[in-house]
């Protein structure tokens, strides 16, 4: 009959390789969404003045590319950083209103809200 040596009376530790990840949200979660919303329209605001000042260029849309990828960053640095996740729906909303809005005022124009 082999012979076996005596389980060990205490389980091995276990290695926690993930370093605990206190975040302090003390940023309420609309005071987020408006700095979200703020974020859009500026980046609306940017290209749109440099849509007037150099036309239908490539200009254009090299900061249309450059303008959202710094949302896309400014997004994930804000959310990893600080927690917080009020941002994006503050880009969404804004991101809506400002398609909605040219529709209602076209609406408006052509006489369909009487």
């Amino acid at each position: 009959m082999p012979h076996y040596d005596e389980p060990p009376s205490d389980p091995p530790p276990t290695l926690n390789y993930q370093p605990v990840k206190t975040v302090y949200d003390r940023t309420p979660k609309w005071l987020q969404a408006v700095v979200g919303f703020v974020a859009w329209i500026a980046f609306i605001s940017i290209v749109a003045g440099a849509n007037r000042a150099f036309g239908n260029s490539r200009a254009v849309s090299v900061l249309l590319v450059l303008g959202i990828a710094t949302l896309v960053v400014l997004d994930i640095r804000l959310r990893r950083r600080y927690g917080w996740t009020a941002f994006t729906p503050g880009v969404a909303i804004a991101m809506g209103l400002s398609c909605l809005v040219p529709v209602i005022g076209i609406g408006i124009a052509c006489g369909f809200f009487k």
